[in-house]
């Protein structure tokens, strides 16, 4: 759509002001002269040091699971464990 309005003879910032978009967004959009697709989806992030293990999911699990703490939210739960002595 811009590359359209820049070969009709628009200025490129113009026709970003036009659609709302920053010159500055299209330029980093841009890799060689063509717009690049997002790579986000494929990028290779590392797990976090902090991840949850299985077995602490599943503890989590089964606790919130239980029939006292059923319909009680995380902010709930936690401070109850807590006052039991209980930290997951």
């Amino acid at each position: 759509m811009i590359d359209d309005a820049v070969n009709s003879g628009a200025r490129k910032e113009k026709a970003c002001e036009e659609i709302g978009l920053s010159i500055r967004t299209l330029q980093r959009w841009q890799e060689q002269g063509e717009i690049i697709a997002d790579k986000r989806p494929t990028a290779k992030r590392p797990e976090p040091k902090n991840k949850l293990t299985e077995e602490e999911q599943q503890a989590i699990l089964d606790i919130s699971n239980q029939e006292e703490y059923a319909n009680l939210g995380p902010s709930q739960i936690v401070p109850m464990l807590a006052d039991n002595g209980q930290y997951l």
